[in-house]
């Protein structure tokens, strides 16, 4: 490993790793499904019900002067899945960056257990676009997750009222350690990894946020 570690560019409130990997799950809870961006309830008297079932890794390699970090993610939500992507390829010691290739795919074969022993993600394309370059790239990548050790429970509950606006979220996560494989290839960017994670988890999370404006608006 590298003295610079850079963290995954999808980060949530819910980061299982200390590397942040896991952080993209919370992200496609709050879209409520497949899709790139977060998204959040809006208007008036409005509630917001998501869940999602994850599991995340960090792979990371390096030769001669170059470090090679892969983040990958698939989520399962009750309108389908999704599945993230990040390959960085920097020098650790400068924190010189010459790739940082974000992408996502929506409705892969990824399959997770909702009691967090284990996931797999089938053979995957996704199609990357380089920040530094701008260039896009294709990536094919298959994963799959084994659950360790004992799993976390974390709750959370806020009551927020002003004038006529009242605000209420409620969480509920459970979160598991895990030992994860993956093979990754994506030859526009020349990035060919085939191993074990760095490290790895397994989450689930539940999210309800309740907008209400009483009568003659907020």
């Amino acid at each position: 490993m590298g003295v610079f570690k850079r963290f995954g560019a999808t980060v949530g409130v819910l980061g299982l790793l200390s590397v942040g990997a896991v952080g993209t799950a919370t992200a496609a809870v709050a879209a409520g499904g497949p899709s790139c961006e977060p998204g959040s309830p809006s208007g008036p008297n409005s509630i917001s019900h998501s869940g999602a079932v994850a599991a995340a890794s960090d792979f990371s390699t390096v030769s001669g002067t170059t470090e090679t970090d892969i983040f990958l993610t698939g989520v399962d939500t009750v309108s389908g899945s999704i599945a993230y992507l990040q390959i960085e390829v920097f020098d650790p010691e400068t924190q010189t960056f010459f790739v940082d290739a974000l992408g996502c795919t929506a409705n892969p074969d990824f399959q997770i257990d909702q009691t967090l022993t284990g996931a797999t993600l089938a053979p995957t394309v996704f199609t990357m676009v380089d920040s530094i370059s701008g260039n896009p790239s294709t990536a094919t990548v298959t994963g799959a997750w084994t659950g360790t050790g004992d799993r976390t429970h974390t709750t959370q509950t806020s009551h927020y009222h002003s004038g006529r606006f009242t605000n209420i979220f409620n969480f509920i996560g459970f979160d598991r350690l895990a030992d994860a494989t993956a093979t990754v290839s994506d030859p526009g960017i020349g990035v060919s990894f085939s191993g074990a994670a760095f490290s790895a988890g397994l989450d689930k999370t539940n999210v309800v946020f309740i907008f209400v404006c009483a009568a003659g608006g907020c």
